[in-house]
């Protein structure tokens, strides 16, 4: 009995001694870590093998802007968080982390975004398009050797916006929701008018002259009988036009919807075009311009390629039908211009089915 009640003590006067050591290490090491100051700033641009629209001063310009103290400030001062979100804010930028170590250096990593294409249309849009669908300004800083997509495409944001392109989709669907339950909501209300004006008048209607009244009375009743019942024609007549007024605009705004989506869909789908493309050693290499045109007698819009080798330019069709239409043209490539030469022709056309249409 003796024996297990000193186990007891000693088992908590060690649990007692171990508790006691740590808070005087973790006060100790507060104390210790509040006198470390940031002395240098670290920039690490993990992918800059590959891109380089990121670069080392322009993250140093970022940290100087954000606002956070940084340099000669204690390490427990430093707003990491708040740098971390203003790096990663930045259209750039596709990650960014930051953190300070013991040794007071300041590390912010910053991975890019990929550009895949550079879209320069003459409705006025010039931006890089990255591999997950950022829209990058273009800059003098840097150049990016992907397809340049001109002609005329119509997209679905301003031409000065940069950003994740979901985000479009989003505020699209946002505002047409708002757009539409508005109409809706007024539309119900101007039915709800017609129908309680049509009970009124159908009330009106029913209404009789009194049996024993004299005829200058009731001539003055069917007088103002006629009158509210031409009242209300008119204030049923005007709600009709305006509920068919309104109706017309809402399926104006439900059409613009359908082609809003159209146009969201169309990028992402000039989008795998371009990966198809990328993915393809040969084409990678050979394709340096894609043209977006809307030809006639086609509804949707037509894709050009301009090829690196050959003076031709080479008609895919709707984009749909594109990656099908390359098959076509390396066909063509093997058993007509490897024996007629490559500048033989100067428009190459695989829209048609079954043939391909050249001109020179």
């Amino acid at each position: 009995m003796l024996k297990r009640t000193l186990h007891i003590i000693l088992t908590v006067v060690l649990w007692v001694g171990i508790a006691a050591y740590l808070t005087v290490a973790s006060t100790h090491a507060v104390h210790k870590t509040a006198e470390i100051k940031v002395d240098s700033i670290r920039v690490v641009i993990t992918d800059a093998d590959r891109l380089s629209s990121v670069t080392e001063p322009l993250v140093r310009s970022w940290v100087a802007r954000s606002g956070v103290k940084t340099l000669g400030e204690n390490i427990t001062d430093v707003n990491v968080a708040e740098l971390q979100r203003f790096v990663g804010d930045q259209v750039l930028v596709k990650k960014a982390n930051v953190y300070v170590d013991m040794n007071g250096v300041l590390s912010v990593e910053v991975s890019q975004h990929k550009p895949v294409a550079r879209v320069k249309t003459s409705n006025g849009y010039d931006f890089y398009l990255t591999d997950e669908a950022w829209i990058l300004p273009p800059t003098t800083s840097y150049a990016a050797h992907v397809p340049l997509i001109t002609g005329n495409v119509n997209l679905m944001f301003p031409t000065k916006y940069y950003g994740d392109y979901e985000q479009i989709k989003v505020r699209m669907v946002d505002e047409y929701r708002t757009t539409i339950n508005n109409m809706d909501s007024n539309l119900m209300q101007l039915r709800g008018s017609i129908a309680t004006l049509k009970g009124q008048r159908a009330e009106k209607k029913a209404e009789r002259a009194g049996r024993f009244w004299r005829e200058e009375r009731r001539k003055m009743f069917e007088q103002g009988k006629q009158e509210q019942l031409r009242r209300l024609n008119d204030d049923i007549d005007n709600c009709e036009k305006r509920l068919a007024e309104m109706e017309k605009k809402r399926v104006a705004v439900v059409e613009n919807q359908k082609k809003s989506a159209k146009r969201y869909l169309y990028l992402y789908k000039l989008l795998n075009f371009v990966k198809f493309v990328e993915d393809d050693d040969f084409w990678h290499a050979q394709i340096v311009q894609i043209n977006v045109t809307s030809s006639e007698g086609y509804d949707s819009p037509q894709v050009e390629i301009v090829p690196r080798v050959g003076r031709h330019v080479a008609c895919l069709g709707e984009i749909e039908q594109a990656e099908q239409n390359l098959d076509k043209l390396m066909l063509f490539y093997r058993e007509a211009l490897a024996w007629e030469g490559w500048d033989e022709y100067n428009y190459i056309d695989l829209r048609y089915e079954n043939q391909i249409v050249c001109s020179k």
